[in-house]
């Protein structure tokens, strides 16, 4: 009996030295954080303000300006980038890129400046009319209309754009424009997901600004990403009202200009309907790209393979179908 009773209290003392173990394993792993809030994702953490969230294209917009070359980690998490050689149209866009940094030259640059209206500053801009003359004088070209459609092309790659108007296309009056950040530039191969373009949607409808109004082509879209993202709304809304805090308590003259660089970015890659996408990119020019990586020479068969498993990535991750039609759909 004495026996007995030793090893029934033996299995007692064993029972609770585990559960207190236990116990304190799941403190410790909960503990660590400061509460239960430690144990919520970061998304959650977030958007109810926890922590520094993804930031949106205007904050990325910020932080390039002041950092002569930005970081990667500057950049919005969501906004996937590929390799600048592969993309086909890399050639073009130094070309452009060329053309705007002698553009934007101060002393031998297109004019910009701040013009005074009623009531109100328009800060850097320049005319449409000096964009033309400047072309036409500096470039070698002798006709109005050649000047025109070379400068429409650099507009609807969004290297300049308007301050007014959703349609990228340069006209030769006194219409303002604009030149885009270095860091929104198509070189750098900006691939936005449909959740940033709810976030900044939602974000404009919260502030009362008739600059910011939304046109009914984006009121459209808005409601269809509603609906596509309607169990993590509460979440996009949530980054949305956070990032129009932060925007608030910049300068008035610097949020303008971060405000129209970030709708023309959008303006890019979420053209008005009707509007061409300079942003996809032709099946031709790809299979031509992958046609020349192959018939480069290899030191070895490794190297072959190589590139061969490369392109065959590089094809997985390339979407066969155009967001617009998945968002109706």
């Amino acid at each position: 009996m004495v026996t007995m009773n030793a090893d029934k209290a033996g299995g007692r003392r064993r029972m609770d030295d585990s559960s207190q173990a236990g116990a304190g394993q799941s403190a410790s792993q909960g503990g660590g954080g400061g509460g239960s809030g430690s144990l919520r994702p970061p998304s959650v953490r977030v958007a109810m303000g926890f922590g520094v969230g993804v930031p949106s294209v205007a904050e990325a917009a910020l932080a390039a300006a002041e950092a002569a070359t930005p970081a990667a980690g500057h950049r919005p998490a969501t906004l996937a980038q590929t390799n600048k050689e592969d993309n086909p149209n890399s050639a073009v866009y130094k070309k452009m890129e060329a053309i705007i940094e002698r553009m934007q030259d101060e002393n031998t640059g297109v004019p910009v400046k701040t013009v005074k209206s009623f009531m109100a500053k328009i800060p850097s801009v320049f005319t449409g009319a000096d964009l033309i003359q400047w072309m036409m004088k500096n470039l070698d070209i002798d006709e109005l209309n050649e000047a025109t459609h070379l400068a429409c092309l650099m507009s609807s790659h969004g290297y300049l754009f308007p301050i007014d108007d959703h349609v990228l296309t340069v006209r030769n009056d006194n219409t303002f424009y604009r030149f885009q950040t270095p860091y929104f530039w198509p070189s750098n191969m900006w691939e936005p997901e449909n959740t940033d373009y709810a976030v900044y949607l939602c974000k404009r409808t919260m502030q009362n600004k008739t600059r910011l109004e939304l046109a009914d082509y984006e009121a459209e879209n808005l409601a269809r990403l509603q609906k596509m993202f309607s169990r993590k709304w509460e979440f996009i809304f949530m980054q949305a009202e956070a990032q129009s805090k932060v925007d608030k308590r910049r300068d008035k003259l610097e949020r303008k200009v971060l405000d129209s660089q970030e709708r023309a970015f959008w303006d890019v890659h979420r053209p008005v309907p009707g509007c061409v996408n300079t942003t996809e990119i032709n099946i031709k020019k790809i299979c031509s790209n992958s046609t020349k990586l192959m018939t480069l020479p290899a030191a070895t068969p490794a190297q072959l393979i190589a590139r061969q498993i490369q392109m065959l990535k590089q094809r997985l991750d390339r979407r066969n179908i155009k967001l617009s039609k998945v968002a109706e759909s």
